[in-house]
């Protein structure tokens, strides 16, 4: 299960955490200013300063733990990828533009692209 942190205030403390299944409501609220309610609390959209994902949740660190260097790699950048798509497919479903796709770039693309470069 992913966790996303909704964001209202500017100090580290100041969010509502929820889990995958809210977030389509936290993105409506975001983007149409509307109240929302989740499983920890209320939020009016307006308030909502971000959406992020919330790495201590989904991990199972505790809320103040700080993360490191050593940790962001542990999480591993694909699935932070994945969560950065998430978001952004759900806010562009929500304003019906279509979804974002993973662009993968291997070698064998990469040969490709360099083979029929225009100079």
């Amino acid at each position: 299960m992913r966790y996303f942190k909704v964001q209202k205030g500017y100090d580290k403390d100041d969010y509502i955490s929820i889990d995958e299944t809210e977030l389509r409501k936290a993105v409506i609220a975001q983007v149409k200013g509307q109240v929302a309610i989740f499983k920890d609390g209320t939020i009016s959209g307006n308030s909502i300063m971000s959406i992020t994902p919330d790495w201590n949740r989904t991990m199972g660190w505790l809320r103040d733990y700080k993360l490191s260097d050593e940790d962001y790699q542990h999480i591993g950048s694909k699935r932070v990828e994945e969560s950065r798509l998430l978001i952004e497919n759900t806010f562009n479903q929500i304003m019906g533009k279509l979804p974002v796709e993973k662009t993968i770039e291997s070698s064998h693309a990469k040969e490709l692209s360099d083979k029929f470069r225009l100079n």
